[in-house]
């Protein structure tokens, strides 16, 4: 499954205000490695790097993000992040869906969608790719205006969300059936690395041996290593 109810990954952090659910996080960072540890969060997340690269791991995929890329992180995705170089500044907007989805309309069914994963959206936006580029600028715009915070800056936030949302569902592929299930080997992978990651969390503090790992997840070193 999609979602990783590990309460131990889950970010504590309080993003917004309940009138206005969206938050904007502009980041530094002057060190090679890992820059953003393992965790998820009920909420949605848009991401633009601005300078350097990022390698990010959402669930069981990895993107390599460089400077004018976004990526998109859906609702109870498990992922971290790791600079590639010496330099890195990205935007991270953090954001409900609620914000979008206040009234019973048809908007509200687009959304359950999304955020239950019955949609497969695109996640990664590269700079250098034309179809991608009015994604990313409206994303920009959404950055400028939750820096400035102009009157009505609101509803140019929320004007922006929803026409990229609207690009996104529109280019998409078809919603998978209500009932859809990952596959079986899918199911597991995911439920593996939850517990790897989950071992991990626990017990950082420690010093703690591949062996460790492997015979707390019930699989061998050999095989850890070429899984994780």
């Amino acid at each position: 499954m999609n979602e990783w109810p590990s309460n131990t990954l889950e970010e504590q952090k309080e993003h917004d205000s309940s009138l206005f659910p969206v938050s904007l996080h502009v980041m530094q960072h002057h060190t090679l490695g890992c820059i953003l540890p393992p965790h998820w969060h009920d909420k949605l997340e848009f991401i633009y790097v601005t300078k350097g690269e990022i390698h990010f791991s959402i669930n069981n995929e990895s993107f390599y993000v460089h400077a004018g890329d976004c990526l998109f992180i859906n609702s109870c995705q498990l992922h971290a992040g790791f600079s590639r170089t010496p330099l890195i500044n990205y935007c991270s907007i953090v954001f409900s869906s609620k914000l979008l989805t206040n009234s019973l309309d048809i908007c509200q069914n687009f959304f359950e969608n999304i955020t239950n994963h019955r949609c497969i959206m695109q996640q990664h936006f590269h700079s250098d790719i034309p179809a991608h580029y009015e994604i990313i600028e409206h994303i920009k715009r959404m950055i400028t205006a939750l820096t400035h915070k102009n009157l009505a800056y609101e509803l140019i936030v929320k004007s922006e969300l929803l026409v990229i949302f609207s690009i996104l569902i529109q280019t998409s592929p078809q919603l998978t059936s209500l009932d859809a299930k990952l596959p079986n080997h899918q199911t597991k992978n995911n439920e593996r690395l939850e517990q790897i990651i989950t071992y991990i969390s626990l017990h950082y503090h420690e010093k703690i041996a591949l062996t460790d790992i492997s015979e707390a997840v019930h699989v061998t070193p050999q095989y850890l290593c070429r899984f994780f």
